[in-house]
């Protein structure tokens, strides 16, 4: 079970992580590592919570994380969040735990800008819709991804799995580019 302190609604009564934490705190002890706290990034910055000193205090009681950016909760990377500082202080807290980021493509984008993208699992389904986001923009510097799985499945959805390496000998940066190597053949 997963308990969230909200903004936005006054008589809500569970408003910050210390509030959460109170509940959590009176259950029966059978039961209390069933429930954790649902850390909204949005809802707690918004409450006033000191995102990265509320991370190191609640951690253990952390059963999922969901960042949106302040204000507007869009994806992170569109306002004021220090997404860099928050991951980073996720990344700290639970060294060897994966860190699991579901969203579009400016979410993605703006984790691969901050060089926070341990591995990629991209999905694709096997339908063409004529738009779309690119899902690498603006990246400072080229990003080199190594292929480390492939699934198939009968209905044509394929899973990818990249993770970033550093660039393969005689691979092009940018094959569009003159005077770079032209051993590799690039598809778009």
């Amino acid at each position: 079970m997963l308990v969230e302190p909200l903004s936005g609604i006054a008589q809500y009564p569970l408003r910050t992580a210390g509030d959460v934490l109170g509940v959590l705190s009176r259950l029966p002890a059978d039961c209390a590592d069933a429930a954790r706290l649902l850390a909204d990034l949005y809802h707690l910055r918004v409450n006033g919570e000191d995102i990265p000193a509320t991370l190191d205090r609640v951690h253990a009681r952390i059963g999922h994380v969901q960042v949106a950016d302040v204000p507007g909760r869009h994806e992170p990377g569109t306002g004021t969040a220090d997404l860099d500082r928050w991951v980073t202080r996720l990344r700290q807290r639970e060294p060897g735990n994966d860190l699991m980021a579901h969203g579009g493509a400016a979410f993605a984008q703006a984790l691969s800008r901050l060089g926070l993208v341990d591995e990629y699992r991209l999905v694709t389904q096997p339908a063409a819709l004529g738009a779309g986001l690119p899902l690498f923009k603006d990246l400072p510097a080229p990003l080199h991804l190594e292929l480390v799985e492939t699934t198939t499945y009968g209905n044509g959805v394929a899973i990818h799995v990249y993770r970033p390496c550093s660039a393969p000998a005689g691979q092009p940066v940018d094959p569009d580019q003159p005077g770079q190597s032209d051993s590799a053949t690039s598809t778009r």
